[in-house]
């Protein structure tokens, strides 16, 4: 076989860079993702429409007559995506050459440059098409779409759902790192050789390997030109493969480097998010949230005299639920005051102010010596018709006795100033159930294959959720453990359909520490462990931990790290006392979310007055505390790190050394 340590011809030129091509492919398919209009439907059918019958010749005419470099050319991102499906197909060539007479050149859309490109793309469309170049726009095919039928032979909706589906396995943060991206580049090098060594064998190679592989192809001269350069057929990858080519592959590639084709961080992760049966209709969590209500007093009191009698009224403040008080003196020179009061309650309903007064002489005040008992006398405010927010005014005559009366003036101002949500678990006791009871709810959280036969020992419990201020069932809690494989999952489910899920990820999903630049994106399942937290818009965060102890006061807390996959954070730090089993997160617009896992509280707290505006959902966070909650079972006593030094203790062996056998590192 050829030495593996060569280059691809194309990368002795400096405008190419596999690495860095790939770094730009996984940016694209993410923006791709983000939209999620692309994949099927109209949009899809009409972009089809738009890169066969404009995009294709627009490029043949910028080709031919303009003399315009086309590096500075880019699709809208519609046509862009049907092109990049396109790429991938092994009919891209024949389809070209067949309808065209020539193969179009591409290469990776730069997601940076992308606005800058499109205004001047667009001014050259403009001067070509009637089209319109927005997608988005009522006018982005002509009269001749309803009639259009594509003569490319690829099925453009099965290629598209099978991109989406491969972005799902490589979107983890670790195929972002370009020391991952190095190893898996140096295996696609192997890859190369071995398909050179069998040509008519489809081989089928793992993720890291297979990103690489599918960017070089989005280059088509300049995999051409390394193909070539290696006496091998310039052939795309087919997508389609089984279980069969697979096996295959991992014979051949052990015969040939001793060593396993797989790799940590490069294995099927299951199923994109979106092809659950996650449930998409959100309760309306306002109705169960208590609010925080800023009441602002201002008194003033008109008519009374006396020179060296000042007045300390007792206000009472009653809902339908409990009575507050706070006092205040009213001086003779000051006629007014004003006063601030939080109230908390799940539905505050203001019924009355009471007013007792109270004589004293100013001079003697502040010793409180003087202080006349209250009065038998109190004054009642009625508030019936005050409204749950807003203002209030009212003015009233009161007397003391006969000689002292006095006219009260009062304004009230109440606004909601936060909202809290505070939820209360009401466990229920863990069940064995058979295995073949809960396959079908939880067949895409894990690899099927990775699982023994006898798993008659599942763990099973469903929890509640109760609303504690209005006393009513929320959401319910599904936890399942299977020890034999130390395998856990939660379900949140509303109306027994899940809305949020997570579960142990197997330690192969993601890479060791030392083949990342950021150890946040990878695992050490010596002494660590990962959740993944994912809904129906896709996965939402990893979340690690590991117990740590400190040296010289021998304190252990778990240390839990939440990278964030669909946010503009990358990661929150946790660390949890093994006595106080307490945690509080902030959130991005104020929130707070907190919880303690010993009595089994969940809250929320915010200045958004409207749930559907918190940064996460209640759902997202009862899931990531139960996973914190299962991290912290699950991983106690099984191995402590130093927090004073960086070197791991205690013996490397631990439930996941199997995998080792058959892994290697990339």
């Amino acid at each position: 076989m050829d030495s593996l340590d060569f280059k691809f011809e194309s990368e002795s030129s400096k405008n190419f860079d596999l690495i860095e091509q790939t770094l730009k492919h996984l940016e694209f398919l993410k923006l791709i993702d983000d939209a999620e209009i692309f994949y099927t439907g109209p949009t899809l059918d009409r972009a089809i429409y738009r890169y066969e019958t404009v995009w294709i010749p627009f490029c043949i005419q910028i080709d031919s007559t303009i003399g315009q470099n086309r590096s500075e050319i880019c699709p809208p991102l519609d046509i862009a995506w049907v092109w990049h499906c396109h790429l991938l197909s092994p009919s891209y060539a024949n389809d070209l050459k067949s309808a065209f007479g020539k193969i179009i050149d591409h290469k990776c859309i730069d997601t940076r440059h992308i606005q800058q490109k499109h205004t001047f793309t667009k001014q050259l469309w403009q001067k070509f098409t009637s089209v319109e170049f927005d997608y988005e726009n009522k006018n982005s095919v002509d009269s001749k779409f309803d009639q259009f039928k594509s003569t490319f032979s690829l099925d453009f909706t099965e290629a598209s759902l099978r991109q989406k589906n491969f972005f799902y396995q490589v979107s983890l943060p670790h195929f972002r790192c370009r020391k991952f991206l190095q190893k898996a580049l140096e295996k696609y090098k192997k890859f190369i050789l071995l398909k050179k060594k069998y040509p008519s064998s489809q081989l089928v190679p793992c993720y890291a390997t297979n990103v690489i592989w599918r960017t070089h192809q989005l280059n088509p001269s300049n995999f051409h030109v390394d193909m070539k350069s290696l006496s091998l057929k310039t052939k795309i990858f087919c997508d389609l493969v089984n279980q069969k080519q697979e096996d295959l592959t991992r014979k051949f590639w052990k015969q040939a480097y001793n060593e396993s084709l797989l790799a940590f961080g490069c294995v099927h992760r299951g199923a994109h998010p979106t092809e659950l049966e996650f449930w998409h209709d959100k309760k309306d969590i306002n109705f169960y949230m208590d609010q925080v209500v800023l009441i602002e007093f201002k008194f003033e009191i008109t008519g009374l005299n006396g020179q060296n009698e000042d007045y300390l009224f007792e206000a009472s403040i009653l809902t339908d639920q409990e009575e507050n008080a706070f006092g205040d003196i009213i001086p003779n020179s000051k006629v007014s005051f004003s006063r601030t009061f939080i109230l908390k309650d799940y539905e505050p309903k203001l019924t009355q102010i009471k007013l007792a007064p109270k004589a004293c002489k100013l001079k003697n005040f502040l010793s409180k010596s003087s202080l006349v008992k209250s009065s038998k006398l109190i004054f009642v405010v009625e508030l019936a018709d005050l409204p749950l927010l807003g203002q209030k005014s009212m003015s009233m005559p009161f007397s003391l006795n006969d000689e002292k009366k006095f006219n009260l003036n009062l304004n009230l101002n109440l606004k909601t100033i936060r909202k809290e949500i505070n939820l209360g678990l009401k466990k229920s006791p863990f069940a064995y159930v058979k295995f073949s009871q809960i396959v079908q709810d939880y067949k895409s959280l894990f690899n099927l294959r990775q699982l023994s036969d006898d798993l008659d020992q599942v763990l099973r419990a469903k929890h509640f959720m109760v609303a504690i201020g209005a006393n009513m069932g929320i959401f319910d809690v599904e936890v399942v453990h299977i020890p034999s494989v130390f395998w856990s999952s939660i379900r949140i489910l509303n109306e027994n359909k899940t809305v949020v899920s997570a579960h142990i990820m197997e330690p192969t999903q993601l890479p060791r520490p030392e083949c990342v630049e950021n150890p946040d994106h990878a695992l050490d399942p010596r002494n660590e462990k990962a959740i993944l937290v994912r809904d129906g818009k896709g996965d939402f965060a990893i979340i690690k931990g590991k117990w740590v102890i400190t040296n010289d006061i021998k304190l252990k807390h778990l240390l839990v790290k939440i990278i964030y996959l669909r946010d503009s954070r990358s990661m929150t730090r946790l660390e949890i006392s093994e006595n106080s089993k307490s945690l509080v997160l902030n959130g991005k617009w104020g929130e707070f979310y907190g919880a303690n896992l010993d009595m089994g509280l969940v809250w929320v707290i915010s200045s958004e007055t409207d749930a559907d505006k918190f940064e996460w959902s209640v759902e997202i966070h009862l899931a990531v505390v139960f996973s914190i909650s299962v991290l912290y079972a699950s991983t106690f006593g099984k191995e402590y790190v130093s927090k004073s030094s960086s070197e791991e203790t205690g013996s490397e062996q631990s439930e996941f050394s199997s995998y080792d056998e058959n892994i290697d590192q990339v």
